[in-house]
């Protein structure tokens, strides 16, 4: 299993689902801001939690990938993946090399993303995270799928509904919506 690490989140959970569109989720007309920084920490939340239950961050986002391991590909922890920024390894003499990007290829499909590896590179064995690729992963506003936003929308709407003690609910809408999407293993 790889594991990575979200550098910068690239866009904001207001951009993914709107306070106009939250507020419509919770019939509250779109003037009354009484509620409109509970309404946004709620917005934020809904995304932890659809990133959380996915096992990926859905927000578009900076991430490096940590491979203990010297192959041709690597099946990607996140996705979907729209770009290889750098791509850094740890050579047979154990010093710190930049593998050359023009020399990659990156294949998303419906639900993985992969990285090729078009050039040969001697990688040190028995040592951990000998292979490190920073990748942009994740959706914007634009790409966003509907079954995400209704399921975030879902979710705010739990919260709204039951403030205080939430540990019973489980709006199972919420992750039929998002389960094909969730990343297994």
């Amino acid at each position: 299993m790889l594991n990575y690490t979200v550098i910068s989140q690239l866009v904001s959970p207001l951009d993914l689902i709107t306070l106009p569109q939250a507020k419509a989720q919770l019939r509250i007309e779109e003037d009354q801001a009484f509620d409109n920084d509970l309404i946004e920490l709620y917005i934020g939340a809904a995304l932890d939690s659809a990133s959380q239950y996915l096992g990926y961050p859905v927000a578009k986002s900076d991430v490096k990938v940590y491979a203990d391991e010297g192959a041709r590909k690597i099946i990607l922890p996140v996705h979907p993946v729209t770009a290889v920024t750098a791509i850094d390894y740890v050579d047979v003499d154990g010093e710190d090399k930049v593998y050359d990007l023009g020399n990659h290829k990156l294949i998303t499909y419906d639900k993985e993303s992969r990285l090729l590896f078009l050039q040969e590179f001697e990688v040190a064995r028995d040592a951990e995270a000998v292979i490190t690729a920073t990748v942009v992963s994740g959706w914007d506003a634009n790409t966003l799928p509907d079954n995400i936003r209704r399921a975030m929308l879902l979710e705010i709407s739990d919260m709204y509904t039951y403030r205080e003690d939430r540990k019973a609910i489980t709006n199972k809408a919420s992750q039929s919506l998002l389960r094909p999407f969730r990343k297994y293993g």
